[in-house]
């Protein structure tokens, strides 16, 4: 998916069916697509992914600026998909045997509870007319597939949740209720700063968090090394994980912070009047693929000369015609 910064257009570029993906092959159609943009004058700005083990690899293989995973000598900076790192975030939290997480507060150890987050949401269950929260079972008490939602994630990660557990009767006098809210509130700062996709949102939500970033030295850019500095502490070690994040969303999210702090610098000292930091995003791809999916019964998994068919390309439909491998491109 091609995604351009100055308003162009968002389209795919290139899909390929395949029954397991690798890093070479990935590598190899990435530099593709890299080689066709800049032959047509275009400038790579960013490479933007989920965190699985294959993009993983990916980036760890490609050439960078010492101690700085996140930016090349090329200035392409690589970034994890802040949207998935909220969603890795909840899910490491929920999945943590203990249901506990331990994270350092200006120096200070704190622990997050998800139990708090259940006492709330059972709490407001039996008294509905005192409900504050946003909370659902399904964001409480997710299933596999309902772990995927975005929606139901920020559910947990919102002011009113923050709020509700200081307030409600039930929580407020909870032992270490303010830690778990403490890491909410920080968890829900990232996300605000992250996700601002146009102007003036700081104005429209009354929130100087959500308003794009004009300025090299905002603190929102020192507030984003401090949480992947904080996520990074939470590392765990390999196979074993207690009262921590996996080690694979720690170093994602760290990656991703610092990254993004450098992208704003680098994009303010060249051509830009300001950065909205929610365009760095694969929600594009996601958006586009859903329809795929919409349009193909609602499944999951989908074919790919079905997929071709029904995609929209700038210059008309994709070609379905195979290569001489029988890969469609």
């Amino acid at each position: 998916m091609v995604d351009c910064l100055f308003g162009g257009p968002t389209f795919l570029s290139k899909m390929i069916p395949v029954t397991k993906l690798n890093r070479m092959f990935l590598s190899e159609q990435l530099g593709n697509i890299i080689q066709a943009i800049t032959s047509s004058g275009g400038t790579v700005t960013a490479m933007i992914c989920d965190n699985n083990r294959t993009n993983q690899s990916l980036f760890n293989k490609m050439t960078t600026v010492a101690g700085k995973p996140w930016r090349t000598p090329e200035n392409v900076f690589l970034l994890f998909d802040y949207v998935h790192i909220m969603k890795n975030i909840r899910n490491n939290w929920l999945t943590e045997k203990m249901g506990e997480l331990v994270y350092d507060d200006g120096g200070v150890k704190k622990t997050a509870k998800w139990k708090h987050i259940i006492q709330l949401f059972k709490a407001e269950q039996g008294d509905p007319l005192l409900r504050l929260s946003k909370l659902t079972e399904k964001s409480v008490m997710p299933k596999h597939t309902e772990k995927q939602s975005v929606p139901l994630c920020l559910q947990v990660f919102c002011d009113e949740t923050a709020v509700a557990l200081l307030t409600h009767s039930a929580t407020k006098n909870e032992e270490g209720i303010q830690d778990t809210v403490t890491f909410i509130q920080k968890v829900v700062k990232f996300w605000k700063i992250v996700s601002v996709k146009k102007k003036f949102m700081d104005v429209i939500r009354n929130d100087p968090l959500t308003g794009v970033i004009e300025d090299p030295n905002d603190p929102r850019l020192v507030y984003l090394k401090e949480f992947g500095d904080m996520c990074l502490k939470m590392k765990s070690k390999p196979k074993l994980r207690v009262k921590q994040l996996t080690r694979d969303t720690a170093l994602a999210i760290y990656q991703t912070c610092y990254g993004l702090v450098e992208l704003t610098q680098h994009l303010l000292a060249t051509s830009h009047l300001y950065v909205a930091l929610g365009k760095f995003t694969t929600d594009p791809l996601e958006k586009a693929f859903g329809k795929l999916r919409q349009g193909s019964g609602g499944t999951y998994f989908i074919s790919g000369p079905t997929s071709f068919g029904k995609t929209q390309h700038p210059e008309g439909k994709a070609s379905v015609i195979p290569d001489r491998n029988g890969r469609f491109a």
